[in-house]
């Protein structure tokens, strides 16, 4: 086992000694070193890099995404939640996600068409405008749920233990 430097943004950020048997498993375990960092609620890019000790020809080097606290929590609820609902357009996606006992309405770029951007008029691509992610209740998921067409059977069992 080597022993690597780890640094975010050249040593700026910070560094610690990584033992791993190669720098790409090294790099692995810098970038998860480098997300506990203490970093800006907003989100931010980094350059996580390892070198060797001793040999500066075995490194590996990566920008990682910092996810805003909203993207975060975005991607755990994708990840972690049960879809109970989508709705899905040509450019947008709406979804209901339950997490525990709590539902999230969802609207996010990417319909039927996969796209992420839209063009304007003015020939500019810009983020297609979508509502953040917020808690619903139970009487508003149902109201969704049934907006998108949903049978009133399956919207009464899927938002059953839904916090009223």
């Amino acid at each position: 086992m080597k022993k690597y430097i780890a640094t975010i943004d050249g040593g700026e950020g910070g560094d610690t000694v990584i033992g791993a048997a190669s720098a790409d498993e090294a790099l692995v375990d810098a970038i998860d070193w480098a997300k506990d960092g203490d970093w800006p609620e907003a989100g931010c890019k980094i350059s996580v890099r390892v070198e060797s000790e001793g040999d500066e020809d075995d490194w590996a080097e990566e920008d990682v995404e910092i996810l805003s606290s909203d993207a975060l929590r975005d991607s755990e609820l994708l990840e972690d939640g049960e879809e109970i609902a989508m709705n899905e357009h040509e450019f947008t996606t709406e979804r209901i996600i339950i997490m525990g006992d709590e539902a999230y309405y969802m609207h996010e770029n990417g319909g039927t068409r996969g796209a992420h951007d839209r063009q304007c008029g003015d020939g500019v691509w810009r983020d297609y405008p979508v509502e953040p992610t917020r808690e619903i209740d139970r009487r508003e998921a149902r109201r969704l749920m049934l907006d998108w067409g949903y049978a009133p059977q399956w919207v009464a069992k899927k938002t059953k233990n839904i916090n009223a």
